[in-house]
């Protein structure tokens, strides 16, 4: 497994997200004691919340400084114990469905080579943002196992240490809240009859989840437009054009990128960081009819549900997929979210279990065989290790990561913004002008690369053309208080100042504890002899920096 991901370890921080919430942030970069307080308090309420994510990175930052080696390194590590985590569950479960069979170790073996191995893991490992995906699997499955053996003695004290893990898990990322109906499954699996004491010997993790309900908010799991921080490029999911109507059109969506996850998990070519978006209204945009997701879909289940008759796995399989990738369905239609690769990295177990399983029937069924599976295996688990060592040198560095996704994809809005970026940190102005043009063409409605443009006009004293980007961005995203401060400083140089007041104005109403956004307006309103005005600011936006300043860990 290391020398498959080994590229990672050589990677740098890549400029999608990881400036966010890593190597920007105040909550992981600050010297001195690590502020618990704002890392358990920081996003509460809101899907993104993540608080042992945060702190993970904050006692890296405090003990080696924030290196890229270090942060990837400890993503390959817990990917590594997640992989521990898969076999040992794995075979537990083939041992109580089969505990005569002499193959369960070779199943599980090949459950757990399949998951570590599969190039859609990558994303997971390679990208530092992404240690919720590994650290918030790391305790799901650990309470997987722990219900397993749960389940075998019901003793109390595995109960409560399943629910720690429950807890721990919901800290790190919200996907885990789907643990309790997962355990349902298990018990489907396991054929535990559904009596009033399977309910009972939940209670343990029925009395955790209202706690992540409330840490995330009822929006997060209806899924509303909180989900993202600022619209992104691409059609909206659902959203169809023409005859449809918007209900079939979420049907079109969901099942397209179930579809989409399966056969990548089946045959993982052209994987990438970001996929363009299909317009659900136009059938052309789909490699088939636009009706024969849903039809493959429906397939799909069906062949499950069928062979339910002579074995559970199928079902289980199926359908611990689906629970464990249902709160991906309800994200926006990012080019980086719509179907990208580490939405499968717990869901993708239930299918490794069927693989495991069908390895374990054809080697029971045909003993001669056996040498030849093996065989077999080794080969699709060394494609695997290559592809995955292919995939991993991707996210080398920005750079790296976007010319990739644009030689696959140049329709893809995002990666035009994120080479925009490159060249715009590199001092080649004019080249990121051309890449964020390309951006807004591709998507009008994409505010960060308006946001942007916005700045490079305005470093170049472009000011009329650097308002117009800025106004473009607040049209696309009207809660971006960044775009109404920029574009309050531009229209302050423009000699505009009732207008970079009210621009000042809108974004202290959607940010009032913005003391810098107070300063500027201040010096607006003494331009305008505000005198009053400009004082009241003055020494509020001071009160406010003394108490950000002064705001204990």
């Amino acid at each position: 497994m290391l020398a498959a991901f080994s590229p990672v370890l050589r990677a740098d921080f890549v400029n999608l997200d990881d400036p966010f919430f890593i190597t920007g942030n105040d909550l992981v970069r600050g010297g001195g004691p690590i502020p618990f307080r704002g890392i358990f308090s920081e996003q509460l309420f809101t899907p993104h919340y993540k608080p042992l994510v945060y702190l993970s990175w904050a006692v890296e930052q405090r003990l080696f400084g924030l290196e890229p080696f270090v942060l990837h390194l400890d993503n390959l590590l817990l990917h590594a114990l997640n992989a521990v985590l898969v076999l040992l569950l794995t075979l537990r479960i083939f041992q109580r469905l089969a505990p005569e069979s002499a193959h369960n170790r070779l199943a599980a073996f090949a459950a757990a080579a399949l998951f570590a191995l599969h190039p859609l893991r990558v994303e997971s490992v390679a990208w530092a943002v992404q240690r919720k995906d590994v650290l918030f699997a790391l305790f799901y499955l650990a309470a997987l196992l722990v219900y397993v053996r749960h389940s075998e003695d019901r003793g109390v004290w595995r109960g409560s240490v399943g629910a720690l893990l429950f807890l721990l898990a919901l800290l790190s990322k919200q996907t885990a809240l789907t643990l309790p109906i997962a355990l349902l499954a298990l018990d489907y699996l396991l054929g535990r009859r559904p009596r009033g004491r399977l309910l009972l010997e939940k209670w343990p993790y029925l009395t955790v989840l209202p706690i992540g309900l409330y840490l995330y908010g009822l929006h997060g799991l209806l899924g509303s437009g909180s989900l993202r921080l600022l619209p992104s490029a691409g059609a909206e999911a659902g959203q169809v054009a023409g005859p449809l109507s918007l209900a079939a059109g979420q049907v079109v969506s969901i099942c397209y990128r179930l579809t989409a996850w399966i056969g990548r998990t089946l045959l993982p070519l052209d994987l990438s960081p970001a996929y363009p978006v299909p317009e659900l209204g136009r059938s052309a945009e789909y490699p088939g009819h636009l009706w024969l997701y849903p039809v493959l879909v429906v397939a799909a289940l069906g062949a499950a549900f069928y062979s339910s008759r002579r074995g559970r796995v199928a079902a289980f399989g199926l359908s611990f997929f689906l629970i464990t990738i249902s709160p991906a369905l309800v994200l926006g239609a990012s080019e980086t979210t719509f179907v990208s690769d580490r939405y499968t990295y717990i869901p993708s177990i239930g299918l490794t279990i069927m693989a495991g399983a069908g390895l374990r029937w054809l080697s029971g069924r045909r003993p001669g065989a056996v040498p030849w599976v093996r065989w077999a295996l080794a080969a699709v688990v060394l494609v695997l290790a290559l592809a995955t060592y292919r995939q991993a040198g991707v996210w080398k560095d920005s750079t790296t990561l976007w010319e990739y996704v644009l030689s696959r994809h140049p329709q893809t809005g995002a990666a035009w913004h994120g080479r925009g970026l490159v060249r715009q940190q590199e001092g080649d102005l004019e080249g990121a002008i051309a890449d964020h043009r390309e951006a807004v063409r591709l998507d009008p409605r994409h505010a960060w690369a308006w946001a942007r443009l916005g700045d490079i006009y305005r470093s170049l004293e472009r000011l009329e053309e650097a308002e117009r980007a800025f106004g473009r961005s607040i049209e696309a995203a009207p809660n971006y208080t960044r775009a109404y401060n920029m574009r309050g400083l531009t229209r302050f140089a423009l000699a505009d100042y009732r207008g970079a007041i009210e621009d000042y104005t809108k974004a202290l109403a959607l940010e009032p504890g913005a003391w810098e956004v107070l300063d500027n307006r201040a010096q607006a309103r003494l331009r305008i002899g505000d005198l009053r005005g400009a004082l009241e600011d003055s020494l509020r936006a001071s009160r406010l920096q003394e108490a950000t300043t002064a705001a204990p860990p």
